[in-house]
């Protein structure tokens, strides 16, 4: 649930355990990225096999049993863009009608020199999208999370919704039920945006960069899990607030959670990330002068002090 692609999975199921490695660091540097990669595998594999972690023959079947699945989500959502997108069946599945209708939604631009592209940070990314980057806004468009519905509880779970809902349970064992899926997490998310965006494209088949759109899909991904991850690390309330969303629909009874075209437009993609080291490192500088002057009053009164103190925790994995 936390990847759709590997980039060199072979060197990866090889690597030994840093003992050392913090995952704070992930995105620094490749081995870091590795590293935290390589965490996530062990993760998902039982912990018996994880002495043949370098078997050939346990890295093919992953690597097969990966492009299975991938290639099962991406039937299923396609299947499902007519309730994800509250469009006709007709408008959808019709390849020229599909493009025409969402092709800005999911992030194509013309620019001066006449040469479309797709944009990293498409509008489909957020709520309300007002023409430029949100942070409240970004990864909290009720699609995403249909998409996610349709993915991890069936597409029976988005159909018939009542205005504002995204999802419904269903009675039947779903892939959420079979993982035992307790919480969203940054990879969930990231998954949720890259097939909503290719839901709703006019490329035939799921692979790694579009074969009409030139959508670099797996660098998208990835840019998403950075995002997301790092928001987390940063404890920035704008990212933590995603998580809560999600989670209170998804998990609110589970406690403790919370063609002339290149591939994309340019933008200040690190830059944006960047921002949230500083609102993460804000937010904790709010709460520390203000649990300064309440101390300070505090002992000047003698009084009772009033907890003002927010989670900004998050759930990650």
């Amino acid at each position: 649930m936390n990847m759709l692609w590997l980039r060199s999975p072979d060197e990866i199921f090889c690597l030994d355990v840093d003992p050392d490695y913090n995952p704070a660091n992930r995105f620094k540097s490749l081995d870091e990225q590795q590293q935290g990669i390589l965490i996530e595998l062990r993760e998902g594999i039982p912990t018996e096999w994880h002495g043949d972690m370098k078997d050939d023959m346990l890295i093919r079947t992953f690597i097969d049993q990966m492009n299975v699945q991938r290639s099962n989500g991406s039937t299923r959502i396609r299947r499902a863009g007519p309730l994800i997108f509250n469009c006709s069946n007709q408008t959808f599945q019709n390849i020229n009608s599909r493009t025409a209708a969402f092709r800005e939604l999911i992030g194509f631009k013309v620019g001066d020199d006449g040469v479309g592209s797709y944009s990293t940070l498409a509008p489909i990314l957020f709520k309300d999208y007002g023409g430029s980057f949100d942070k409240w806004r970004i990864f909290r468009n009720p699609i995403l999370m249909k998409a996610y519905s349709a993915l991890m509880r069936g597409i029976g779970s988005i159909e018939d919704l009542s205005e504002g809902d995204v999802t419904t349970h269903t009675s039947h064992q779903t892939v959420e039920s079979k993982w035992g899926v307790r919480h969203i997490t940054p990879g969930a998310i990231a998954m949720a945006a890259i097939y909503a965006r290719f839901t709703a494209s006019e490329d035939i088949t799921f692979q790694p960069v579009g074969s009409e759109t030139k959508i670099d899909y797996q660098a998208d991904f990835e840019y998403y899990l950075k995002y997301l991850h790092k928001g987390l690390q940063s404890k920035s309330p704008s990212v933590i607030d995603i998580f809560a969303m999600w989670n209170k629909e998804f998990y609110a009874d589970i406690p403790d959670v919370l063609k002339n075209v290149t591939g994309r437009v340019d933008e200040d993609l690190e830059n944006i990330i960047n921002d949230l080291d500083e609102e993460g490192a804000e937010a904790i500088q709010r709460e520390q002068d203000l649990n300064s002057r309440e101390d300070s009053d505090q002992g000047e009164g003698g009084g009772i002090r009033q907890s003002h103190e927010r989670d900004f925790s998050g759930h990650s994995s």
